[in-house]
């Protein structure tokens, strides 16, 4: 390591360069510091990617087939789910989801 007053070489752990007096600033340390920092950011950014990917799986393993197929495509066959007529369905279906 260097002194960047005069340029000359100090010990790694000198806290003020020999020749001049000037007070040295470890940027080692300063690094490792910010690797430490870039690290917990990271990893807290993975812990919340990760949480939403798992939300959104269970999200999708809740939903119901009204839910997949929509009102439309549930009403088709409005006498095999006891609605007397599509009309009837797909407004029912319509109020209890609230598309």
């Amino acid at each position: 390591m260097f002194c960047e007053e005069c340029g000359n070489e100090v010990k790694n752990n000198a806290d003020i360069c020999i020749s001049c007096g000037v007070p040295i600033v470890n940027h080692n340390t300063n690094d490792k510091n910010n690797n430490g920092t870039i690290k917990t950011i990271l990893g807290i950014f993975a812990v919340i990617i990760g949480i939403m990917i798992i939300s959104i799986f269970l999200w999708i393993m809740t939903m119901d087939e009204k839910t997949w197929q929509g009102c439309d495509n549930w009403c088709i066959n409005f006498r095999s789910e006891g609605y007397n007529s599509y009309l009837e369905c797909h407004n029912d279906c319509m109020g209890e989801w609230d598309w």
